[in-house]
């Protein structure tokens, strides 16, 4: 039986933390510049980008 995955929205640094420390497997968030959510979402550079996602990878 095929497991589901738990996905979440990460649309800044801190959604992303509260989303992995509550159980999600995956966290999605636009790159900055293509994203269509722009105006929504908290990561405005690539730096911010990198800093969620290697702490994330710390959790």
């Amino acid at each position: 039986m095929h497991k589901p995955t738990i996905v979440a929205p990460g649309g800044s640094y801190e959604k992303a933390m509260v989303a992995s420390h509550y159980g999600a497997e995956e966290v999605y968030v636009g790159v900055p510049f293509t994203s269509l959510r722009m105006r929504q979402n908290k990561i405005y550079n690539f730096d911010s980008l990198k800093k969620t996602v290697d702490d994330l990878h710390k959790n």
